[in-house]
């Protein structure tokens, strides 16, 4: 769910609507017969548990050498504690959340805006596989934050590079990701010694991970955005924008729904057509007209969700792709 809050003053009236996206296929997606047993458009599974840890840095080889230089540069062949092959068999299992500078003992000499704990570096591994169902899928690694600067590999791949531990990773393993009985194995170096704030930050993977499985066109993460606009004429308006992605090989016609609602009933309903060329993105854009008469402009002070003496205004946009 995506939220925009506004705070208004107490004399303004009051919206609160939701706006439900769907993504439907055209063409011949939308010919196929769906089991009883159809797998769903999205899952976002947990990947928390079963990873593995080593405090400190592990340094990488020296190369030196024409063909270790070459190979060095190709996708795939990373070395050190970055391979797919590294032997991580001493290392400690943990889950997530993680943070192993708590664990550090207090140091009159460490910096006292981080608790007096000492931060370093630290390496996570995390292995994992993929039943061939999904073969076909997107499938993406969502990394919710790791503080601080941190450097990503999957299957020996350098797939992404993050500097500051308030943002989330998103990662498009899709073009290697192994299937059946082949291990995946993700890999994570962390440098905690850079600090954003005056506040102690901890040090490591200290938010969530997951991995999210999609049809191979959907609604990206974070693609839907709606942003409310009040007219020259006091009605109000919500242009949409929805970003979908494609891992199709053939051209595909798909169609974006938007549904506005209140609690009582449909405010609005709005249809886009796209299409969306072989691999890449597309954004498409709705815009439902404004009337001041509208179900979309209420008066309603029985859905309030007041806070000292303010009138709070919500618009909530819920995402479900449709396979």
């Amino acid at each position: 769910m995506h939220c925009i809050h506004m705070r208004l003053p107490l004399h303004h009236d009051l919206v609160l609507v939701s706006l439900f996206m769907s993504l439907t296929l055209l063409g011949v997606a939308q010919s196929q017969t769906r089991s009883s047993d159809a797998s769903p458009a999205r899952q976002r599974l947990s990947l928390d548990r079963g990873w593995l840890f080593h405090e400190g840095d592990i340094p990488f080889p020296v190369i030196t050498g024409h063909q270790p230089s070459y190979d060095n540069a190709k996708a795939g062949s990373s070395s050190g504690a970055a391979s797919p092959e590294y032997d991580d068999s001493s290392w400690k299992r943990v889950n997530l959340p993680h943070d192993w500078a708590v664990a550090q003992p207090f140091d009159p000499h460490a910096n006292i805006s981080q608790g007096y704990r000492r931060r370093g570096m630290g390496w996570y591994r995390r292995y994992f596989r993929l039943d061939p169902s999904v073969r076909g899928k997107h499938l993406e690694i969502q990394l919710d934050g790791i503080a601080t600067h941190s450097t990503i590999w999957v299957n020996g791949v350098l797939s992404a590079r993050n500097w500051s531990g308030y943002n989330s990773i998103y990662i498009d393993i899709t073009p290697f990701a192994r299937y059946g009985s082949d291990l995946n194995v993700i890999a994570v170096q962390v440098d905690a010694n850079a600090m954003e704030g005056w506040w102690y930050e901890g040090a490591g993977m200290y938010r969530h991970t997951w991995l999210v499985e999609r049809n191979p066109v959907h609604i990206v993460t974070d693609g839907v955005f709606a942003n409310p606009v009040r007219n020259a004429d006091m009605s109000w308006s919500i242009p949409v924008e929805t970003t979908l992605y494609s891992i199709e090989e053939k051209p595909t016609t798909v169609r974006v729904e938007s549904t506005l609602y209140d609690r009582r009933q449909t405010c609005s309903e709005r249809t886009s057509g796209c299409n969306r060329s072989a691999f890449g993105r597309i954004r498409c854009e709705i815009h439902p007209p404004g009337h001041r008469s509208a179900a979309l402009v209420r008066r309603a002070p029985n859905l309030v969700h007041g806070a000292h003496g303010r009138r709070t205004r919500r618009c909530c946009c819920r995402r479900t792709d449709d396979p």
